[in-house]
């Protein structure tokens, strides 16, 4: 593989100073006007547009799909998971990959969007949880972290969720601030599974001490907490390991450990 200058920088940062990363593969950005997905798939793959909602997210107002049930998507899906698993499976720097999930960011939904690209909730369900165990083959030695976020666009995030604790992988929440019914969901894991939760800057992540209490309140073992808005567009996503001019907008975050 060949990966962009600043995934080459983070690798050798945390190498230099001893530490762990995790990362996300986002297969939809709504932040960028740029399609997410590459060319070779896009020509294979129906795209198909949301319709059932209205959104205006930095200045895009369209928003698209893709068939992920489509034989040349699952091919190139299966084939990006062997590529990256052959450099980074059970590699010490790697301490979790994010698991592939539905829409926006990969976080498992479309909202404010009511529909989805499947003909039906069965083949949805079907290929997302074929989808995990794609990812639970390919990573056997590094653990996948899976959010907890409510199946709002009814894919079956439950039951991916569920298939993720029963295999002794972890589970995260990326806001227990809109949709706190993840407070029980992750209070209540099993013993063996690890829990994170990530935060934003700004409006949640409050100078009060707040998101911290919240955290401890409900058994989280660490904050897996994420640079946002201006802080990622000039400085990108380090997980505490900032280039020069950037540390001042940065936090060293704690690790993500098992009990």
């Amino acid at each position: 593989m060949n990966p962009p200058d600043y995934w080459k920088l983070t690798l050798e940062l945390a190498k230099k100073y001893n530490k762990q990363i995790g990362f996300r593969i986002q297969m939809r950005a709504p932040d960028y006007k740029e399609e997410a997905l590459p060319e070779f798939v896009l020509e294979k793959v129906p795209i198909m547009k949301l319709t059932k909602g209205k959104w205006n997210r930095a200045g895009k107002t369209e928003f698209y799909e893709p068939r992920y049930d489509h034989p040349a998507f699952q091919d190139a899906y299966k084939e990006l998971n062997g590529l990256l698993a052959a450099e980074r499976n059970g590699n010490p720097i790697i301490e979790f990959i994010d698991t592939f999930m539905y829409g926006f960011w990969g976080e498992g939904h479309t909202w404010p969007f009511t529909d989805n690209p499947f003909p039906d909730y069965a083949t949805a369900e079907r290929t997302w949880l074929h989808m995990l165990d794609v990812q639970l083959e390919a990573w056997n030695k590094t653990p996948l972290v899976t959010n907890t976020q409510p199946d709002l666009s009814v894919v079956g995030d439950a039951e991916m969720l569920e298939r993720s604790v029963r295999t002794h992988n972890w589970v995260r929440t990326d806001s227990i601030f809109v949709e706190n019914m993840q407070i029980e969901t992750l209070s209540n894991r099993p013993p063996w599974v690890a829990g994170g939760a990530g935060s934003r800057y700004g409006r949640e992540a409050s100078g009060n001490g707040a998101p911290v209490q919240h955290r401890r309140s409900h058994g989280i073992l660490s904050s897996m907490r994420w640079t946002w808005e201006r802080t990622t567009a000039r400085c990108g996503i380090f997980i505490g390991l900032a280039p020069p001019g950037c540390r001042r907008h940065t936090r060293k975050p704690p690790r993500l450990s098992m009990i």
